[in-house]
């Protein structure tokens, strides 16, 4: 249970750190994902408003997966709710893949991370939970 539950805190922490890279600097962070920022025209306000937005919304993230690494009892149906909300985001990325082409390296890497590690953390937390089968 304490390397379950450090894993999900170092992930809160990633979560966090990202959200508020994004809410803070919006599309600046473009370049930092191995993307250009694009030209400049009426979209970029509306674009950088979007990635602050969702910045904000993925610190929460973080937020919400230290809160349940405090009380995992209590707060399982968050996690849940949370690994898949991050797993629907990751297969929501393939659906932009299918539009667009792949993206650049770092961001097929998260595709990756969105895919996995939301089911690894699922099993590894029935596994270690009290009140469920497998504990």
């Amino acid at each position: 249970m304490v390397m379950y539950l450090g894993l999900v805190r170092f992930a809160a922490c990633i979560c966090l750190l990202i959200g508020g890279l994004h809410a803070f600097a919006g599309i600046a962070t473009l370049p930092w994902l191995g993307s250009i920022n694009p030209p400049a025209g009426p979209w970029n306000a509306a674009l950088d408003s979007q990635d602050r937005f969702y910045g904000t919304v993925f610190a929460g993230l973080g937020a919400m997966l230290l809160t349940y690494a405090r009380e995992p009892a209590r707060f399982r149906p968050v996690f849940q709710i949370i690994a898949g909300a991050v797993f629907l985001g990751g297969l929501a990325r393939l659906v932009a893949v299918t539009t667009y082409g792949w993206p650049p390296p770092l961001m097929v890497a998260l595709i990756v991370v969105e895919l996995v590690l939301p089911l690894v953390l699922l099993f590894w937390e029935r596994q270690v939970s009290p009140g469920t089968d497998a504990a």
